[in-house]
């Protein structure tokens, strides 16, 4: 790859650039696993992307084959309603919480989908079934919206990071890194990840992100 890391550590390479660009210079099984929360089209204000239902259509069509080619398990959060603008996918995972997690055109939303490509890794090595839904009492996101407008409970990152790799070792990569909750899950799981993120802003917010995880998991390994 020619884009020049924005960070690098013994685990974790982060990319400041479109995803779109550079995944096609990653080579097949160049990594284990994909797992990534792209935009949802709702008119969310980002700084270089247009979030519109059509816009996250057209994108799809090149990086979900690109990933798919690149990883033998990919899994994502589409967003509610926007499964349909994807390829059939292998199983639909999911999160949940009792009691709803805002408002939708039918209520409170309490099940978002998270579509996977790809053969169970668990059933696949003979290591018995898993659920296929992560229930959650409380949740809240990582960080703030004066950080990122949509980011993740690093709750829901751990468990689906988990749920594609029973090693514990996998290399992961997250295309839509944002502000970089999948990368501060690989790094207290002690997983290789590799994040790609075209807003700057968000590639800073990461970066600090997965260092400062990266200072606690080395701590807590310094004897008392």
């Amino acid at each position: 790859m020619s884009v020049k890391p924005y960070y690098q550590s013994d685990r974790v390479t982060l990319y400041h650039g479109d995803c779109l660009a550079i995944l096609p210079t990653l080579g097949a099984g160049s990594v284990d696993a994909v797992v990534t929360d792209p935009p949802y089209g709702v008119g969310l204000k980002y700084r270089s992307f247009d979030d519109s239902r059509e816009a996250v259509k057209e994108m799809a069509k090149v990086w979900l084959p690109e990933c798919r080619r690149i990883a033998k398990i990919v899994a994502f959060t589409p967003g509610k309603g926007n499964e349909w603008l994807y390829d059939e996918p292998t199983w639909t995972l999911s999160w949940a919480m009792k009691s709803g997690t805002g408002r939708c055109c039918w209520g409170f939303q309490c099940v978002h989908p998270i579509l996977v490509y790809g053969k169970c890794p668990y059933l696949a090595r003979g290591l018995g079934g898993r659920p296929d839904t992560l229930f959650l009492t409380t949740c809240k996101p990582s960080v703030g919206k004066d950080q990122h407008p949509c980011a993740k409970p690093i709750e829901v990152m751990e468990w689906l990071v988990n749920r594609v790799d029973p090693t514990g070792h996998a290399a992961i990569l997250d295309p839509f890194m944002g502000s970089g909750t999948t990368g501060v899950a690989c790094v207290k799981t002690g997983r290789h990840f590799i994040g790609i993120e075209r807003e700057e802003a968000y590639c800073e917010i990461a970066a600090k992100r997965i260092q400062s995880a990266e200072r606690e998991c080395a701590e807590s390994l310094v004897p008392a």
